[in-house]
């Protein structure tokens, strides 16, 4: 299935009426996989109201779901973490075991099932964001405040990634201020003063 344009619509500032020549826009449903082909990050989206058979790889560029993005690379971080946390635990557990011998090894599983009984609650990983891991802003794409709370947040883009993190703004006008004032110039309308100004005269 070809289609004009892919992504989430973003409203303008500037907003214009659609004419004829104008590409139709899809709603993503779902952000199903990633990959690089020729140096680009691309993205497989399931799509608002077609099947799974209409899937397609779309370049990051073309698209404006950066919400649905953002979820889907922290997630991805996350696995990736657990998946490394889980080689290293199985790596070390095998050197522990070539240089244990059987008893030691009793000893120690018997310590850990007790240190397991003890444990009442099952610990979840924390989602961290960039300033969480010590990622520097490179700018704010956008702002919400669909937040449980209200409170406004930003959609940061990290310098030397390709991840993006939903932060509080009170977060992100202490860390990295000059970031959140270039995105207020960027996007804030000033009336033309001057011409109120020379009618009042």
């Amino acid at each position: 299935m070809s289609r004009n344009s892919k992504g989430k619509k973003v409203p303008n500032h500037a907003s214009t009426p659609l004419s004829d020549t104008d590409e139709e826009e899809y709603i993503v449903e779902k952000i199903l996989d990633r990959r690089e082909k020729n140096g680009e990050v691309e993205y497989l989206l399931k799509w608002t109201g077609f099947s799974d058979e209409d899937n397609t790889w779309e370049p990051k560029r073309n698209l404006g779901c950066y919400d649905l993005i953002a979820a889907f690379e922290r997630e991805r971080n996350e696995k990736e973490k657990m998946k490394k946390k889980h080689t290293s635990i199985q790596e070390k557990e095998k050197h522990q075991g070539l240089n244990e011998n059987h008893e030691n090894k009793q000893d120690r599983l018997s310590q850990d099932k007790k240190a397991v009984k003890k444990k009442t609650k099952v610990q979840m990983p924390s989602l961290l964001t960039g300033f969480d891991r010590n990622l520097e802003a490179e700018k704010i794409l956008g702002a919400t405040d669909d937040s449980p709370n209200g409170e406004l947040l930003f959609l940061i883009k990290w310098k030397s990634s390709d991840d993006c993190d939903l932060v509080p703004a009170s977060l992100a006008n202490k860390l990295c201020p000059q970031v959140v004032i270039k995105f207020y110039e960027k996007n804030l309308y000033w009336p033309n003063l001057k011409s109120k100004t020379s009618v009042k005269n």
